[in-house]
């Protein structure tokens, strides 16, 4: 922010100095509003970013354990279809 000037005011008409410092007061508060609301909208982003950061991390392990569990019963399938193929021997 830029420090007040240190003109002086003229005896005549102070009015003009008293003016341009306030309209300089609302510009900077002006910006100020701004940049605060951009700042808010950048947390929300940010929030909705790390809510979608850890849905994607939770499918991912739940992907992983679904396909180890679809691994696991593909094994197991595979195993009894060996087992079945075996020729049966009958003993007398």
């Amino acid at each position: 922010m830029k420090p007040p000037k240190q003109s002086q005011p003229s005896a005549e008409n102070p009015e003009p100095d008293f003016e341009q410092e306030l309209e300089e007061v609302e510009r900077s508060l002006l910006s100020l509003k701004e940049r605060y609301e951009q700042v808010q909208r950048d947390r929300q982003q940010q929030a909705q970013w790390q809510q979608r950061r850890d849905q994607l991390k939770h499918n991912i392990i739940s992907d992983t354990r679904n396909q180890s569990r679809v691994t696991a019963h593909s094994t197991a399938v595979g195993n009894a279809r060996s087992e079945l193929r075996k020729p049966i021997i009958f003993l007398a």
